[in-house]
């Protein structure tokens, strides 16, 4: 969506018990025990047997070897329709790899990340197989020149990271660790919700939330889509603001982002600028969001601007969501959300950062349930029928060319 006027905040000066009161779960809920219980399990039900989640998923990217650089060029803001419309799927004049490259440009316009990678890897491979020689160096020479396959290079990384860390794909053989995680249950019944920790050392804890809502998942999206309502929902958090609407490799959802946290005391407020994107992985049934801090002390991220730190401490965050719907109208959602957090709090000891993290994604669940309870009561429908940049539209047809059995881009027109 683009940017609005205005947004979504507490008061310019929060209490640090703002949060209890701005729409989130409030506390006598949560001692209630039944809906938002959190009980710790026997130690015995380990997330991926044991395996611990990746690190933050752009600090994860940039270490490795071949990490991407940020481009130096901002891509000027045409619009979505405009950006596809030059990279149709028809047949083109040309040469083969420019046709398939050209496939790739309007898989990625349409945020379908690892099928352009698999249209990528499977024209390379045919031509290391079947082409002359040296077709296949030319064709990935011809790729490490273009801007958008650069970048889905490095979406690539961070997407296959993420499906790890979520369980939809297993570590190779040796890259797992020993580390264990402690599994809680969230409330009981149909409204319940599974939990896993880690705490890594103490650093960096993480957290994975396995749950069910008995909404489609274009609902649940909406949330995480509509920027400036994050107060609503997201705990701690007072201040959403949308910096960028990012181009390139991607024509719908991809964002740089300024979170302000009030937290309690002892703590002092916290912002995090956080570099997201979301991709539809609807070959495997799943649509997936991923979005962490850019590194510490960078200026630019694919050359749009960072804006300096101010008097708030910035910490690193980290998001991997994922969802699949669920029945004959995809009228349920599976959504699984994994989150990682460094507060840069050094005098705190690893069993409280531990506890607080608990709390912040219980309080998560069940904000994201109290809105989806009353969605058609909330400010999100009227956003979702605006969709001013064509986000849910898109999201609409893609699911309904699911449900049909189809891939998007190979759905008969209606």
């Amino acid at each position: 969506m683009e940017a609005r006027a205005g947004s979504v905040s507490a008061p310019s000066r929060p209490s640090p018990l703002w949060f209890w009161s701005c729409g989130c779960v409030k506390q006598e809920d949560l001692d209630k025990g039944e809906q938002f219980e959190v009980s710790e399990a026997d130690t015995g039900k380990h997330w991926n047997e044991g395996d611990q989640p990746q690190d933050s998923i752009v600090a994860a990217a940039a270490q490795e070897e071949e990490a991407v650089p940020a481009a130096k060029v901002v891509v000027e803001s045409s619009s979505a329709e405009e950006r596809v419309a030059e990279a149709d799927l028809a047949p083109h004049d040309g040469d083969e790899d420019e046709q398939v490259l050209r496939r790739v440009r309007y898989l990625c316009a349409h945020e379908a990340h690892l099928r352009a990678v698999a249209a990528l890897e499977a024209h390379a491979e045919a031509l290391k197989r079947d082409g002359p020689p040296g077709a296949e160096e030319e064709f990935r020479a011809k790729c490490e020149g273009d801007e958008d396959v650069v970048r889905l290079r490095w979406k690539e990384k961070v997407l296959r990271a993420a499906r790890r860390n979520l369980g939809y794909e297993k570590e190779e053989q040796g890259e797992g660790t020993t580390a264990s995680s402690t599994y809680y249950k969230i409330g009981s019944g149909a409204g319940s919700a599974e939990l896993w920790a880690w705490t890594n050392g103490g650093t960096k804890p993480t957290f994975l939330i396995k749950s069910f809502f008995a909404e489609p998942v274009d609902h649940i999206l909406s949330l995480y889509t509509e920027i400036d309502l994050y107060p609503l929902w997201l705990p701690f958090v007072w201040e959403a603001k949308r910096i960028n609407v990012v181009r390139g490799c991607g024509d719908y959802a991809q964002f740089i982002i300024l979170l302000r946290y009030c937290l309690p005391w002892p703590l002092k407020n916290r912002e995090a600028i956080v570099y997201g994107f979301g991709t539809e992985n609807l070959e495997d049934g799943k649509v997936i969001l991923c979005a962490s801090s850019v590194p510490d002390g960078a200026t630019e991220w694919w050359g749009y601007p960072i804006p300096p730190a101010g008097s708030a401490i910035r910490m690193d965050v980290g998001f991997e969501v994922g969802f699949r719907t669920e029945g004959p109208a995809g009228e349920n959602t599976h959504m699984d959300f994994r989150f990682q957090v460094d507060p840069k709090v050094d005098w705190l000891p690893p069993s409280f950062l531990g506890w607080a993290g608990r709390q912040l994604v219980t309080l998560l669940y069940g904000n994201v349930s109290g809105i989806c309870k009353k969605f058609g009561e909330s400010q999100y429908p009227a956003r979702v029928k605006a969709d001013e940049n064509g986000t849910y539209g898109l999201i609409d047809r893609s699911l309904k060319a699911h449900r049909k059995g189809y891939l998007p881009e190979e759905a008969p027109e209606s």
